[in-house]
């Protein structure tokens, strides 16, 4: 792809494959960050549309990276005239995947993702939202979403947003799945390990950039320090090791290497995957504990169990469709024993495989609206 393209530019002919024929989307979700939820989302949206002859094009924070990992056109976050002009040829324009519709993160949320779809109806382009969650909204947040959102056609991942669009006054929100149940599962076999993937605390919800925030939910030293001891003495009760796993490398990564340093009388190691590695990483584990969503979501396509803990409604409605496999922990993790553990690995796989299935059953729903919408603009 030339430098032009990625700016933006050049759309008379920036990518072949459209112009041989094969129809263009422009994707608007959270691409380009360091966040591999948000990464595997993207890449499943990209699998069912081009299995549909679609050709995505991503709204990215990073284009020039969003294009090497994912092989695709991508256009720069900040530059409506480039959205406009890629919405404008390509008729078509989906919102999604992931949490977007919440303010709990930054008050700038919001208005930041619902300025895609502004953009893109303004340009003519039909508009649909897939495996979209939500949280906490304000007034002038709910305001924006009825006056962009009403008559969009929304696949909610949750009840809780489906229940808060429908609320709000959207007119077509059907429940779905989060996207990332529409990939392969990994064949990645269970090493005598214990998966870890933990997350700086969300202490967000103000004006400032979600990217601002984050540092003032690390924890203390000495909550480091109990943190180590306790996930030590859990692997050796298990006979296990520890596998710590980030999710987002420049939060999580600094996080697992401050406690795996103060970890003793156990094997650790602390590793950053990629997109393409992460779901074998996470599978790598007898067990899963984790604070991040998609962690429960890795660890439910292994089929292995999920120790989550009790930081988000998406987590505890994830654990209620899916409660054999995903164990809502009613504890903080310095005070998680054995026994926790002992009753999630307990669960025969036949009862894992049929939560599974249910998930991915519920997540066709998003590929029936984007079928809608390709049919309703060829």
């Amino acid at each position: 792809m030339t430098a032009e393209a990625a700016r933006g530019g050049g759309r008379t002919d920036p990518r072949p494959d459209v112009a041989a024929g094969r129809r263009g989307v422009v994707v608007a979700g959270w691409l380009g960050s360091t966040n591999l939820g948000d990464e595997l989302l993207f890449r499943a949206l990209t699998r069912q549309l081009r299995a549909r002859g679609a050709e995505p094009t991503a709204i990215s924070t990073d284009p020039a990276a969003t294009t090497a990992v994912h092989g695709v056109e991508a256009l720069p976050h900040l530059d409506p005239p480039a959205w406009w002009r890629a919405a404008r040829a390509d008729r078509r324009l989906v919102l999604g995947g992931g949490g977007l519709l919440q303010d709990e993160s930054s008050r700038w949320n919001v208005p930041y993702h619902l300025s895609r779809v502004a953009v893109g109806r303004g340009a003519g382009a039909r508009v649909v939202a897939v495996g979209l969650g939500g949280g906490t909204l304000h007034a002038p947040s709910k305001a924006a979403v009825l006056a962009l959102l009403r008559t969009v056609p929304v696949g909610a991942r949750d009840r809780l947003t489906a229940s808060q669009l429908r609320t709000i006054g959207c007119r077509h929100v059907r429940l779905t799945a989060d996207l990332a149940f529409s990939l392969p599962p990994s064949t990645e076999p269970a090493h005598d390990e214990l998966v870890v993937c933990l997350r700086p605390r969300n202490v967000g919800g103000g004006w400032r950039p979600a990217s601002s925030n984050w540092q003032r939910g690390l924890p203390s030293a000495a909550q480091l320090t109990a943190l180590a001891a306790r996930l030590g003495d859990l692997a050796r009760a298990l006979g296990l090791s520890l596998r710590f796993v980030a999710l987002q490398a420049d939060r999580d990564g600094p996080l697992h290497e401050a406690i795996a340093a103060r970890v003793t009388g156990v094997d650790v190691v602390a590793v950053r995957p990629t997109v393409d590695t992460v779901l074998d990483e996470v599978a790598r584990g007898r067990l899963v504990l984790g604070m991040r969503f998609h962690a429960a979501v890795a660890g439910l396509l292994a089929g292995r169990p999920v120790l989550a803990a009790p930081y988000s409604s998406k987590v505890a409605e994830l654990a209620s469709d899916a409660p054999r496999t995903v164990w809502q922990l009613g504890v903080p993790l310095t005070r998680v024993v054995p026994m926790h553990a002992e009753e999630a690995l307990r669960v025969g796989d036949h009862h894992r495989a049929a939560e599974l299935a249910a998930l991915v059953a519920r997540e066709r729903g998003n590929g029936r609206l984007l079928d809608a919408l390709l049919e309703e603009t060829s």
